[in-house]
């Protein structure tokens, strides 16, 4: 995520960059090798020798924070309201950071670590009352990083930044000499140190509390000046809840399922491994589900009481890696999808948010087919009818998203409720009684799909659709997030379509990275399905699975043909379709039907998957004759090879250009694809490789470390005459990398090749 840094204070613009350098330091080597987290500050809007807060020209962060001189926090506030409502935030307030007797560089790493782990403020986990008085008691505290050790401090470049707490701080049991922050001072999970404080929410009085340890006089100064500041700290966006459900605005996080895979052996006895690995490593609370895409791959599911922490779902993943017999194992949380939302067209929680742009669409967008003419889509209709074809018959599309509702926009005879499937409820049944959810999913699915008779043209006119729910409205606030119920159910969701036929498969979704999500996408395309995803909004970088080479990423463009300034972009993407401002099917808060223009890279891929499914239909006859495995990269090349040049989007960043419905009909099937075995396969093996290893690389933080493991295993992983012993034990034993506690897993790596 990208932190928007607005300087309205008199500090010079060098002074503020050397201290944004230095935090950002800590946020990317610190900071994200603990949380697995990625955050970035970037000072916004120069326009001569100052920054001018009142004309941020370039503010694409996801969050910001102010840089403030006075203490009005009215005017302050007033700012954020009028210029970025709706948009996480903030507020470094050097006056305060004067009388708290701290530099305003550690209120800003405090502030920036923070928005970092909980931009929403809605996170909260199950721990025990800081009082000792009340021991005993169960309370919910608030996933502040900096609070309970904010008077610790260390120096990066010579520039003070706050000490922070470990992910096992919020678990109940103590850690080997109580290191719960970074810098090891022997504090107590969930407990506190001289000067800090803890918040949390007491379902007892049914109150956000807050608590300082007795006779503590510096903690209680402290927080009496910052509570001054309560609405610019966001306490705020805790309250909310109804008063028969306090905590329906929070998000616990907390772990549902730990995947895993076992080493390869016999299929009979992996059932009974997996299931004393659980019963012996992760206890009774955890039962066992077999994955029905791979029968070496597992899910622990948890049962218990009491929620599973990030750091404790971590330690239990690490602790079965250490196992001979597992390849990987990787946590699950939900997770809030960037830019989506499930809420109704008419939320007042999203009017005047950036992200959605409800309230200021560009001239030309007013025609609801503008941005399938984009695409050159009726010239490919025209082009199929030509032919004596019909748009998009006979290809299945399977659609993992919220769910679905009917709309007169959409023709429910191709929508096959027969065949759909709720992961999150275990049932047949994705049309949700409640009319809040499911509008995303109705979106998307009207721009892939939807007929020629209503106002929404989506490209497959004659295409069928299953709907997958596999995503729910999140409770953060001030909108009510997408969030994706776990990549394991996004998994089954996969491997799910792909068993019942499905040609395309279109994900207007991300989270975070799957080994197991992974290989349901190879899977899918090894048995012929296209698959595209979403590039991503906001956070800059694309998202898993988006980011995967198994999947074909879209990011999102404009009606100027410029990009959508919301879209993710880089190396990743392969073609840009519109995302901004595209007509699709809504539902408002009275449960009216209705239709409207939202903007994500959602749409942007819902509408090549439409064009994806004219592209499987026209050339049906060719392309069963060819190797399924074939399909998905023979799509992405002519997709590339046909796409519209004549754009403003950045070269490098949004894929080969605009996607040309007609140009990829016209375009010959490739007979081969050139370089694609030696392309493959190297990518194929590099991918078992980092299914092996699992997530132990990749947190190392070093980053020479990491480059000189990835080239010596590979290097050793291809040259088959180099894997003796003695060459294995060199590799994972090189003096000055910190690999030894890699060894046992590297060693099984290059046994496998």
């Amino acid at each position: 995520m990208i932190i928007s840094i607005i300087n309205n204070t008199d500090l010079h613009h060098q002074e503020v960059q050397d201290t944004l350098r230095a935090v950002n330091r800590q946020l990317l080597e610190d900071f994200k090798k603990y949380w697995h987290r990625h955050a970035e500050l970037r000072l916004e809007g120069w326009t001569g020798e100052q920054p001018n807060p009142l004309d941020p020209l370039d503010m694409r962060g996801d969050a910001v924070i102010y840089l403030w001189d006075d203490e009005d926090i009215n005017d302050a506030l007033g700012y954020h309201d009028l210029n970025h409502s709706g948009v996480p935030y903030g507020f470094v307030f050097r006056r305060l950071s004067e009388k708290l007797g701290e530099p305003w560089s550690v209120t800003l790493s405090h502030e920036a670590l923070e928005l970092a782990m909980d931009p929403e403020v809605n996170l909260l986990a199950q721990g025990p009352h800081p009082d000792p008085a009340e021991k005993g008691r169960t309370v919910y505290h608030w996933y502040e990083l900096c609070d309970a050790v904010q008077q610790d401090t260390y120096e990066i470049d010579g520039v003070k930044v706050s000490n922070f707490v470990l992910p096992l701080y919020f678990t109940i049991s103590d850690e080997h000499k109580n290191h719960n922050d970074f810098l090891g001072l022997s504090l107590k999970s969930f407990g506190v140190r001289e000067g800090g404080y803890v918040g949390f929410f007491d379902p007892k009085s049914g109150e956000h509390e807050t608590w300082t340890a007795p006779n503590d006089r510096v903690a209680s100064e402290h927080l009496k000046l910052k509570q001054r500041y309560g609405q610019a700290k966001r306490t705020p966006r805790r309250r909310g809840g109804s008063e028969d459900d306090p905590l329906s605005n929070v998000s616990m996080v907390a772990c549902d399922v730990i995947t895993f895979e076992l080493e390869t052996g016999k299929e009979e006895d992996l059932r009974e491994t997996a299931t004393h690995i659980v019963k012996d490593y992760l206890g009774k609370e955890w039962s066992l589900r077999p994955c029905q895409g791979d029968p070496y791959e597992f899910d622990a599911v948890y049962g218990g009481q009491v929620p599973i922490s990030f750091g404790e779902a971590w330690e239990n993943c690490y602790k079965l890696e250490e196992l001979e017999t597992i390849i990987f194992a990787e946590p699950s949380f939900p997770f809030p999808v960037p830019g989506e939302t499930d809420a109704p067209d008419d939320d007042k929680r999203i009017r005047g948010h950036a992200i959605f742009g409800n309230d200021d669409h560009k001239p030309g967008t007013s025609d609801p087919a503008w941005a399938v003419k984009e695409c050159r889509v009726p010239e490919a209709w025209a082009f199929i009818e030509a032919a004596g074809k019909r748009p998009g018959e006979g290809v299945l599309i399977g659609h993992p998203d919220s769910g679905f509702q009917e709309h007169p926009e959409m023709d429910i005879t191709r929508v096959l409720t027969n065949m759909d499937y709720d992961f999150l409820d275990n049932d047949e049944e994705t049309r949700t009684s409640k009319r809040s959810h499911g509008s995303h999913g109705l979106a998307t699915a009207s721009v892939i799909m939807s007929g020629r008779l209503g106002a929404i043209k989506g490209p497959a006119l004659q295409s069928e659709i299953v709907p997958l729910r596999v995503t729910k409205p999140g409770a953060i606030r001030p909108t009510p997030v997408l969030t994706v119920s776990g990549m394991w159910r996004l998994r089954d969701a996969v491997d799910y379509a792909t068993g019942i036929g499905c040609k395309v498969i279109s994900m207007s979704l991300g989270g975070m990275p799957s080994n197991s999500l992974r290989k349901a996408i190879r899977r899918a395309t090894n048995q012929g399905v296209i698959v595209l995803v979403a590039a991503g909004n906001v956070v800059r970088f694309v998202t898993p699975p988006a980011s995967y080479d198994e999947t074909i990423a879209v990011a999102g463009s404009n009606i100027d043909r410029d990009p959508w300034a919301q879209s993710c972009r880089g190396s990743k993407v392969d073609i840009s379709a519109p995302g901004e401002s595209v007509w699709r099917a809504a539902i408002t808060k009275d449960g009216s039907n209705d239709t409207g223009r939202g903007s994500g890279t959602s749409y942007a891929v819902a509408l090549t998957a439409g064009v994806a499914a004219l592209w499987r239909s026209f050339h049906a006859a060719e392309l069963e004759a060819r190797n399924p495995k074939d399909i998905q990269e023979l799509f992405r090349k002519v997709l590339k090879d046909s796409a519209q040049k004549d754009h403003n989007l950045p070269s490098g960043e949004f894929g080969a250009g605009i996607v040309d419905a007609e140009a990829i009909l016209r375009m010959p099937i490739p007979r081969n694809l050139p370089g694609r075995t030696r392309r493959r396969s190297s990518t194929i093996a590099k991918l078992q490789l980092e299914e092996v290893i699992g997530t132990k690389l990749g947190v190392l933080s070093d980053s020479e470390t990491r480059e000189f493991l990835s080239a010596e295993i590979l290097r050793a992983y291809f040259d088959k005459s180099d894997l003796s012993k003695k060459k294995t034990e060199d590799i994972t034993a090189t003096k000055g990398h910190p690999s030894n506690a890699l060894s046992p897993r590297l060693k099984r790596a290059l046994s496998h090749s």
